[in-house]
């Protein structure tokens, strides 16, 4: 037992902290493993073995922050690649990664038939696991495993994943590898869908994004130009928007994104290299039932890949070229920490 967990107190580390590792025995989800991790510092968020280990639900204090769709989590047997198939094994969650051959829209490219967000969310990890490790002096845990998009004569890309978090912080850092292992140049298209739900996403929250411009998506999204920004109540009927923000950096030259909500004392951020991941998409989707806030840093804007062909703007892989991603998902408790990441926005450029 680390010393800086005080054993003189409990009996076993998972009293406070730590990762329980189960599977669901019932419904659609069947099969699926799960890793649950708490901090101990009152974070707690929920790792898909059976779904690219990407994050289902997460909470903080007992709040929870994430959105979950109807169809809740969905082993990936039942997964459906054509046309928009994809929304009904979508489980919404924290994460969910699209990609890897192709994100976003459906469309045809050349000969290939691309359905919503491509097959890397419902692929099961292989050689996955978990483990204590020591993390920046701190004790902590990781999650790793990797990803196989493969077709005979065809894509062959891999996505190896770790997940960490540390002992007493409120953070999740994501560190993501995709390799092209076939041998000629392939498509490579990763948007991080990170989705909010209620009750931190309500009419009392602050969406802060320090954006150099934002674009909309289409007419509908154009309509809600002047308060993209603004969280409303749950509407009936309500048409989704779609934002396109050039992001700010830091000196370092990360980019964030970030939800408060001070009745609730907290936010969440996001936290993102912008020269691996150049694009940024505001989903806003104000529904009844279907009340969502996404944040989502990519190498591509979800208009098909296709589309982003003609623009000019998609990525290709070449036989053993690698691409490496970060992503860190955090906590902002109390006006303290919500005034120094304001001061730091402030230093954007």
């Amino acid at each position: 037992m680390d010393s800086a967990i005080p054993s003189s107190h409990i009996g076993h580390p998972l009293q406070l902290a730590g990762i329980r590792h189960y599977q669901y025995q019932s419904g659609k989800a069947k099969g699926v493993e799960v890793y649950d991790i708490r901090t101990g510092g009152g974070l707690q968020y929920a790792v898909l073995k059976d779904r690219c280990l990407d994050i289902a639900w997460a909470s903080f204090k007992g709040v929870n922050i994430s959105y979950l769709c109807s169809p809740e989590v969905v082993a990936p047997t039942y997964y459906d690649s054509r046309d928009d198939g994809f929304l009904e094994s979508f489980a919404g969650g924290l994460l969910a990664t699209c990609g890897l051959a192709s994100a976003g829209a459906p469309s045809r490219d050349g000969d290939e038939s691309l359905g919503l967000h491509g097959r890397i969310g419902n692929v099961p990890a292989e050689e996955a696991g978990f483990e204590s490790v020591r993390d920046g002096g701190k004790p902590g845990w990781r999650i790793h495993g990797r990803m196989r998009e493969a077709k005979f004569f065809g894509v062959h890309l891999t996505l190896e994943r770790e997940i960490r978090s540390a002992w007493g912080e409120n953070r999740i850092r994501i560190h993501d590898r995709v390799r092209n292992l076939g041998h000629q140049a392939q498509p490579f298209q990763l948007l991080y869908h990170i989705n909010f739900g209620y009750p931190l996403l309500d009419q009392d929250s602050e969406l802060v994004l320090p954006a150099r411009a934002v674009q909309p998506r289409n007419a509908r999204a154009t309509e809600g130009l002047e308060q993209h920004l603004r969280i409303e109540p749950p509407q009936a009927g309500y048409e989704e928007q779609c934002f396109y923000h050039d992001l700010k950096t830091d000196q370092e030259g990360y980019a964030y994104a970030a939800l408060l909500n001070a009745r609730l004392g907290f936010g969440v951020y996001e936290k993102f290299r912008k020269d691996t991941l150049p694009r940024f998409v505001q989903w806003k989707q104000m529904g009844q039932g279907a009340y969502v806030l996404g944040l989502e840093p990519g190498n591509c804007l979800p208009d098909g890949r296709s589309v982003e062909r003609e623009r000019g703007n998609l990525v290709l892989l070449d036989p053993g070229q690698e691409a490496e991603m970060e992503v860190e998902i955090g906590i902002l408790d109390g006006a303290e920490a919500i005034d120094q990441f304001r001061a730091l926005l402030g230093r954007c450029r």
